[in-house]
């Protein structure tokens, strides 16, 4: 009886896997065949006009001119297409790597507008930017550049002229930052919000002065935020504008330890639990490993071993100084031994903080907190 109930269950989940499987075929053909018919459609007209330019030299040069800006955009447009596409079915697949680094959520609104500063000007639309100058997000900067130029281009081509635009970032939680991008434009019709992020039910529809789209911006959008780990929303009316909200992963402030001393490990790891439990603890066992983690994370400290592996923390502080632009970043050394000589190595890299072995958690704890207030 057993045995019947388990190969009853067995064949029901089959029957389920092959039903997904059809609805996944059935989803990608259509999708194909959506695909298929927007890469072709404008080459008809591209190649008409473009025939009609070479064939009638005598042409009217606003003709000309009529014709020749048709050809660029749609091409600019099919190119946009071509590209969207690319970047999702490398996501979809695996083969696009996703490298996030610690980003300024203000000063990465301002390089998405800045790009898009033409368009507004050109409908008279008034961009507003709110985002708290200490917010940093942990992502992947060409990745979420494009997901923001993507909301913000749509907000500035479904808005009719006159208009603003608001975008605001700020935390959501302790983990996620929520970003919100909110228009005053022509808002998103009932049966148009199903089909919104659905890749095989592809749309595009021309904006308040006639721009084109390619349909494939806003599934390109939330597959990127999900890649980060986060969520994409929206809240919409017809002729009441949009809001478009998504979250992505807080960049916690992180002090770096270079060491691969397990007694230094550890106490260090129990000084920042016990003094510092809103920062969290990065550890790497050599300048290399470190080097590498610093170029991805900036963190707020960093407290290095003077004899390290592979790379002195000379040579660290050295790299990471030829690095900075602007603030110098902290850094302690920990030392047996400290001498004028090991001084002198660090004179000129704007390191005054030693810590002398064995380490005295009291004062390790009072130089951290004076660094990090």
């Amino acid at each position: 009886m057993k045995k019947d109930s388990n190969n009853k269950k067995e064949t029901d989940e089959t029957k389920e896997k092959i039903e997904a499987l059809q609805k996944a075929n059935e989803a990608k053909d259509k999708f194909i065949s959506i695909l298929s018919h927007d890469l072709r459609a404008p080459f008809t007209s591209i190649l008409g006009f473009s025939e009609i330019l070479i064939n009638e030299p005598l042409l009217p040069n606003s003709e000309k001119l009529e014709y020749l800006n048709y050809i660029h955009e749609a091409s600019e447009n099919q190119l946009q297409l071509v590209n969207y596409l690319l970047d999702w079915s490398r996501l979809q697949t695996g083969r696009m790597k996703i490298t996030p680094k610690k980003l300024n959520a203000q000063a990465l609104i301002y390089n998405c507008v800045s790009s898009l500063t033409g368009n507004a000007i050109r409908k008279n639309i008034n961009i507003n930017v709110e985002a708290d100058e200490d917010l940093f997000v942990h992502a992947d900067e060409r990745l979420m550049m494009q997901v923001i130029i993507n909301l913000v281009s749509n907000a500035i081509k479904f808005s009719p002229p006159n208009k603003e635009i608001n975008i605001s970032a700020k935390h959501f939680n302790i983990d996620l930052a929520e970003f919100v991008v909110k228009d005053e434009g022509v808002g998103i019709s009932d049966i148009n919000k199903e089909k919104l992020f659905k890749i095989e039910k592809m749309f595009t529809t021309e904006g308040t002065k006639g721009e084109k789209g390619t349909g494939l911006g806003l599934s390109l959008v939330k597959e990127i935020i999900e890649k980060h780990g986060g969520n994409l929303w929206f809240y919409s009316e017809q002729d009441r504008g949009s809001e478009f909200h998504f979250t992505i992963p807080n960049s916690r402030e992180t002090i770096l330890l270079v060491t691969n001393k397990l007694d230094e490990k550890k106490q260090v790891e129990s000084i920042v639990k016990q003094n510092f439990s809103n920062y969290q603890l990065t550890i790497m066992d050599d300048g290399y490993s470190a080097y590498s983690s610093l170029l991805q994370n900036s963190p707020s400290l960093v407290i290095t071993q003077h004899n390290l592996p592979l790379m002195d923390a000379v040579q660290l502080v050295k790299l990471i100084r030829k690095e900075e632009r602007g603030s110098r970043l902290p850094i302690i050394i920990i030392v047996e031994n400290l001498n004028e000589e090991i001084k002198s190595q660090y004179k000129g890299l704007s390191v005054k903080s030693f810590i002398e072995k064995p380490i005295d958690e009291d004062l390790i704890a009072e130089k951290i907190k004076t660094h990090l207030h």
